[in-house]
């Protein structure tokens, strides 16, 4: 009959000694032959390691790490099972074989679980246990598999505690015993429960009869109650009374503020529309005769502007005429006043001698001398003039020259100072990347972590974002590095408070010092990146930014996506290719806002096609730069700038040189024009004052015929002057007096006016009054609206008080008819509350003392409904401990029976096995002391005062054990037995012999599964169908 349990097959890889191990078991006998080393051992902790036992079970190691062969990794068990027969597991599942694979890493152990076509049934260990079980596999069990160091501890020196130890777990009893004792200390548990529990009942019964007193010591109150129930129905209808007056007099309230909006309305229609239609009448009247007067006025007005325009005609004609009148007299004046003068100035000059002709030749010829002089003088300064002009122009260009060339070495000479400030802070830490980002970054990092580790942050800010980048091609770095600017020293939080938080840290660190702090961008943190895949523009041949970089944190990544759309800015290498590509917008790539190339250029494409031109670095100076690097490529830098700056100062120096000549040469010009125009003014003195001199002689000699000619010019005039004087006079008196007349008629036109202008003025002041009086009675008539509106204001309010009150009223009847007929009473709500407080107190005061009546019913209630619940709990928890105790002597009787007929079983065997070689023996089992006593008496021996094992020979000691270990097997049915060196310590002829007898065991037992492995010769045993050898290759020693 099939039997499931049975080892098919065991596969060792990397485990102990063993490569890869392939072992087909006999499902009787297996006998395993090899030398010391050779992994027989290992067999069989594969054996029990495969089916689930722990790694100190086996006795070979703490840990499952350990029996991994050296220099491997992992390792794999596979153990092969039989699941046949009326004990087969899940056999519609596994089918007729189970194979366990285990396998073993350094750091963790799996299972996986197989059926017979190699199907994966599961991977749990809970589910090998079970499989475990169900087969009544017992690995941790020594009868089962007996290893070699047990072997070794009952075979050389078998204690009575050890063989002990060995019956009771052979023989399950202590399996048995250790539950016998679990069950009895439940039990004791529970009765403890039990008798703190009735005590408790005990005490809520005490405490149920001292309430039940209190209740019937509070009854005695209901008399009180009553009659503040009493009181409180009075205080009710009370109110009600108290209301109905209230009622009365609100609806008086009301009819009296009806009566005074109706007076008020009466007054403003007496008061304001009759006399308002009065003052109309009045100003209608008078503002007809106005109009009368008016057109009158009018009249006159007219009149008088044609008067008005006659007489200012005249007078225009008046003023013209006394105008000639006055200038002609004005003319005789000047005339008359000529004509004297040039009389005097005739008889003058007759009376002055001339100077001589020679005089006046010698003034002239010196004259052209000096004339002559001052020409080549003004040459002269026009020259030199013309000479400082140009050298000021060239001195101006130097000038501005050597601003410029000045300010050029001072912008060298910082960036000089500024690339050896960076090349120090590299050299002092070259070890630490972060300083390509500045001096200060490292700082700021190292005090980021600090405050994370104190907890102040939320979430740990990102930054800077340039450390978390690498290039996929890294000719493209110094264009990515252009495009992305300053946002590669930028820090990314998830929130305004770790914003703030990190800006006061950056304030504490860049604050005086010359280099700008980093840009904060605040920006929820997401650990997986945006899908941009939908957005993203790319082509077979050009790939965007985000696709030619390597982030290592996906919220760096998230921030760079959200702050500049890399994923849509194509990178094209040239500009042809960029050209060709993007200025028709059929080529132009989905999703693509712009390109750049690797010069820095950045092209939009169509339809908006357009192009900028831009700059990169020669190399890198951020992204996925060493310190290394970075210091190579400031060394070449400090030596281009440094060579730059002693161009430029020599530039300096030369043009200072130039400079300083132009100066001095436009100093001695300037002197020299000065000079020259010094001589130019006093050569120019002294020709004015000789032509001055010669001019006075000429006149002094010509002048008398043009002055009598003048003389005699004016009095002909003078003549003419005083006749047309006569004529004016004429014509302004004839003027004169028609203006007078002209006059006259337009002030009598101004006086008709005048005077309707005065009647008018009355008449006008009366009818603004009567307006005033109408304006007044308008205000008279809004303070009486608002008077009514006010009325009507109070009316309304006054209404619904009325009605709030009504409300009020019926409310507190329909509240108190709930509770009694109405009740006529005189007292007031108050004095009746004030009676029911004194009830109340007193009753209270009672209360106080013992509890209210309901919190102490509502208290018995609930302590019944405990208690009964308790005691149903109790009652039942008791039955059901008596039950258990009585399970549990009866497992005790059981138990103990069991190990008396599982004793008598093992003595019954082991003294048949000791008879195979005509030993006698006994099996004496002490319970108390945990002992088991083997007395064995071999054949052809004297009695001997003690007959233990340990007076025995070595061969004898060992065939009484492995009588032992037989007898222990005729008492158990396990799927396999297996023993490792047994015979190691026995002579041939006790080694034959206890094969043969172990041998015939096997046949009367094949059921079960045996395995012996031994380091000494198979030479006693063959191999046939029922028996399988397996040799072992002996281990290598090299």
């Amino acid at each position: 009959v099939a039997v499931a349990g049975k080892i098919k097959k065991v596969v060792l890889r990397n485990f102990f000694c063993h490569d890869h191990l392939v072992m087909e078991l006999n499902k009787n006998v297996n006998y395993i032959v090899g030398r010391n080393g050779s992994g027989k051992s290992a067999i069989l902790t594969g054996i029990t390691v495969g089916l689930g036992a722990r790694a100190a079970t086996t006795q070979r190691g703490d840990s499952f790490k350990s029996f991994i062969k050296t220099g491997k990794a992992t390792a794999t068990i596979e153990i092969t099972l039989t699941n046949e027969g009326p004990k087969a597991y899940e056999p519609e599942i596994f089918g007729n074989t189970i194979k366990v694979i285990r396998h073993i890493t350094q750091t963790s152990t799996n299972i996986t679980l197989k059926g017979q076509r190699d199907n994966v049934v599961s991977k749990k260990k809970s589910d090998l246990d079970k499989i475990v079980s169900a087969l009544n596999i017992q690995v941790d069990n020594p009868i089962s598999i007996l290893n070699q160091k047990a072997a070794k501890t009952f075979l050389i020196k078998p204690s009575s505690s050890t063989l002990y130890a060995l019956f009771m777990k052979a023989t399950q009893l202590e399996i048995i015993g250790n539950n016998y004792k679990e069950a009895l200390d439940v039990s004791k548990e529970t009765h403890m429960k039990l008798k703190q529990t009735g005590e408790q009942l005990e005490n809520d019964k005490r405490e149920m009869k001292e309430i039940e007193e209190k209740i019937k010591a509070i009854e005695n109150l209901q008399i009180e109650r009553d009659e503040c129930q009493a009181l409180e129905c009075e205080h009710r209808w009370a109110r009600v009374i108290a209301q109905e007056a209230a009622v009365d007099t609100a609806e008086k309230v009301v009819h009296l503020k009806e009566k005074a909006v109706e007076d008020l309305i009466m007054q403003a229609e007496k008061d304001y529309v009759e006399k308002s239609k009065e003052i109309d009448t009045t100003i209608d009247k008078l503002s007809q005769k106005i109009v009368e007067m008016e057109e009158e006025a009018l009249e006159c007005e007219k009149s008088r502007d044609n008067i008005k325009r006659e007489f200012d005609a005249k007078k225009e004609e008046l003023s013209i005429k006394e105008k000639e009148q006055r200038s002609i007299k004005v003319s005789i004046k000047h005339t008359e006043k000529n004509i004297k003068e040039l009389t005097e100035e005739i008889n003058r000059l007759e009376a002055v001698s001339g100077r001589a002709d020679k005089e006046r030749a010698q003034l002239r010829e010196r004259l052209t001398k000096l004339e002559e002089d001052l020409r080549e003088i003004e040459g002269m300064v026009h020259t030199t003039t013309l000479d400082h002009t140009h050298v000021d122009s060239d001195k101006i260009r130097l000038e501005n020259e050597e601003r410029a060339c000045r300010s050029e070495v001072a912008r060298k000479e910082k960036l000089l100072n500024k690339l050896d400030g960076e090349l120090r802070n590299l050299s002092h830490q070259t070890g630490n990347s972060l300083q390509v980002f500045g001096r200060n970054m490292p700082r700021l990092v190292k005090r980021i972590d600090e405050e994370c580790k104190k907890g102040r942050f939320r979430e740990k800010p990102r930054g800077p974002l340039g450390a978390f980048i690498k290039m996929r091609d890294s000719s493209w770095t110094p264009t990515v590095e252009s495009f992305f600017g300053g946002t590669l020293h930028a820090f990314c939080v998830d929130n305004s408070s770790d914003a703030h938080l990190l800006s006061k840290i950056m304030k504490e660190i860049y604050d005086n010092t010359n280099e700008r702090s980093p840009e904060i961008i605040c920006s929820k943190f997401i650990n997986r990146i945006h899908e941009v895949n939908a957005n993203a523009t790319r082509t077979d041949k050009y790939h965007n930014i985000l696709d030619l970089m390597e982030i290592s944190d996906p919220i760096v990544a998230n921030c760079l996506i959200d702050q500049r759309s890399p994923e849509s800015i194509l990178l094209i290498p040239t500009n042809a290719e960029a050209v060709a590509l993007l200025q028709n917008i059929e080529n132009v790539p989905a999703n693509c806002r712009r390109a750049l190339t690797k010069k820095g250029d950045t092209y939009f494409p169509d339809p908006n096609f357009r192009t900028y031109g831009g700059r990169v670095q020669p190399i890198a100076k951020y992204l996925q730069v060493s310190t290394t690097e970075v210091i190579q490529h400031l060394n070449r830098e400090i030596q281009n700038a440094q060579r730059d700056l002693n161009d430029s100062k020599q530039q300096l120096i030369a043009i200072r040189q130039q400079l300083s000549k132009s100066t001095a040469e436009s100093h001695n010009l300037m002197s020299k024009i000065t000079q020259l125009r010094n001589l130019h003014t006093k050569s120019n003195a002294k020709v004015e004052e000789l032509r001055d001199k010669i001019a006075d002689d000429d006149v002094a000699g010509d002048d008398r015929p043009h002055f009598i000619n003048r003389r005699a010019e004016d009095q002909a005039k003078l003549a003419q002057d005083k006749i047309k004087e006569q004529q004016i006079d004429q014509q302004v008196e004839q003027l004169q007096h028609q203006v007078n007349e002209i006059g006259v008629k337009l002030n009598n036109c101004r006086q008709t006016v005048n005077g309707i202008d005065k009647k008018i003025n009355p008449l006008k002041t009366r009818i603004r009054k009567l307006q005033e009086e109408k304006k007044q009675c308008q205000v008279l008539k809004q303070q009486t609206d608002i008077k009514l509106t006010k009325a009507r204001a109070s009316l309304q309010q006054a209404m619904t008080d009325a009605e709030i009150q009504k409300r009020a009223m019926e409310t507190y009847m329909t509240e108190a008819e709930k509770y009694s007929t109405r009740i006529q009473t005189n007292r007031s709500p108050d004095t009746i509350t004030s009676l029911i407080r004194n009830k109340k107190a007193l009753i209270v005061s009672v209360e106080k003392k013992y509890g209210s009546r309901d919190e102490l019913e509502e208290q018995l209630a609930l302590k019944k409904s405990k208690c009964r619940d308790i005691d149903e709990i109790f009652q039942a928890l008791k039955v059901t401990n008596e039950e258990h105790m009585i399970r549990v002597q009866n497992r005790r009787k059981e138990w103990k029976d069991m190990r008396a007929e599982m004793g008598e079983r093992v003595q019954t065997a082991f003294s048949s096995v000791l008879a195979l070689r005509n030993y006698k023996g006994s099996l004496t089992i002490d319970y108390n002391d945990k002992t088991l006593v083997l007395d064995v008496t071999p054949q052809n021996t004297t009695q001997r005062q003690k007959n233990e094992t340990m007076t025995l020979s070595g061969g004898e000691r060992s065939y009484a054990t492995v009588a032992f270990v037989l007898s222990l097997w005729e008492c158990t049915a396990l799927p396999f037995y297996f023993l490792d060196e047994f015979d190691v310590f026995m002579d041939k002829v006790n080694r034959r012999m206890i094969m043969e007898i172990l041998l015939e065991h096997t046949k009367e037992h094949p059921q079960s599964q045996f395995g012996f492995l031994t380091p000494l010769d198979a030479s006693i045993v063959r191999s046939d169908s029922f028996l399988t050898i397996h040799r072992l290759e002996p281990p290598n020693r090299t």
